[in-house]
């Protein structure tokens, strides 16, 4: 016996529907956040790639590159891989379907496939401004533009899935998106714990390319004069010129006790010095 046709009609698939994702009414509710807790992140590394002195440099330096590589991909490269699979339907005409829709499944046809879908197998409906997804299981979907749809048939659409099964999958898709904003946010305030802790090292590590002395060795040249262009840095590392040979000679050493009493001495002895 002949199934009851509800509505038939023939649809072709643009291209942006191939190239742009479809955000729901819940993750776009995450869209922004999870787009501004993504630069953080990625900022931090570099933070962290900018304070790093050590052997590490390199894989500080590879793991933002990596990051970077994978939203530019995001951003540019996987796009550009669908409009080349759009290309390819749309020359072979798979673009356009033919919907059947009776009182308890659909028809889906192309040139090449024919395709039986229960109503009662759909998982769940996802729609934005401009189109209409409904989900069925094994990654089986069928997309709808809703600009050529009347709102009688919209309402069709989404009573495929029944209320009780899309407030369940809405529900989880809430969790989800918010266990993942959790989970970006803790890792984003760790990496932030991280920076704070490499400036603190940061602010006392000083590596001086100059052979080191003794502060006392220092002080002993400011008080006879054998000194000049003094540097001092991060307010504990000094680099100084020393003059009691026959030629200039660049030397370091670390102030034990901070650097204001010895800012004293040198304008005191008139020695000519700078901070940094």
């Amino acid at each position: 016996m002949e199934q009851e046709i509800v509505y038939e009609f023939v649809m072709c698939t643009p291209e942006k529907f191939y190239v742009e994702d479809l955000y729901g009414r819940q993750s776009r509710k995450f869209l922004l956040p999870r787009r501004i807790l993504v630069l953080v992140i990625v900022l931090e590394f570099l933070v962290l790639m900018a304070l790093d002195h050590g052997d590490t440099s390199f894989l500080w330096g590879i793991v933002p590159f990596l990051v970077l590589l994978y939203f530019l991909s995001m951003i540019f490269l996987i796009p550009h891989r669908r409009r080349k699979y759009y290309a390819k339907v749309h020359a072979a005409g798979e673009d356009c379907h033919t919907y059947t829709f009776y009182t308890d499944s659909m028809k889906v046809q192309t040139p090449s496939v024919e395709l039986m879908l229960p109503y009662a197998d759909a998982e769940y409906y996802a729609e934005d401004e401009e189109r209409l997804m409904v989900v069925f299981p094994f990654g089986r979907s069928v997309m709808f533009d809703k600009s050529a749809l009347d709102e009688e048939q919209i309402a069709f659409l989404r009573n495929i899935v029944p209320e009780e099964r899309q407030r369940r999958k809405e529900k989880k898709t809430f969790r989800s998106f918010l266990v993942r904003i959790l989970v970006g946010s803790v890792y984003a305030l760790l990496l932030g714990a991280l920076i704070v802790l490499m400036l603190r090292i940061d602010r006392r590590y000083y590596e001086s390319p100059y052979q080191s002395t003794t502060y006392e060795s220092f002080e002993g040249c400011v008080e006879d004069g054998t000194i000049k262009d003094v540097v001092i840095i991060k307010d504990k590392y000094v680099e100084y010129t020393y003059t009691g040979r026959k030629t200039d000679e660049r030397y370091s050493t670390i102030a034990a006790d901070g650097t204001e009493s010895l800012k004293e001495k040198l304008d005191k002895a008139g020695v000519n010095w700078t901070e940094q």
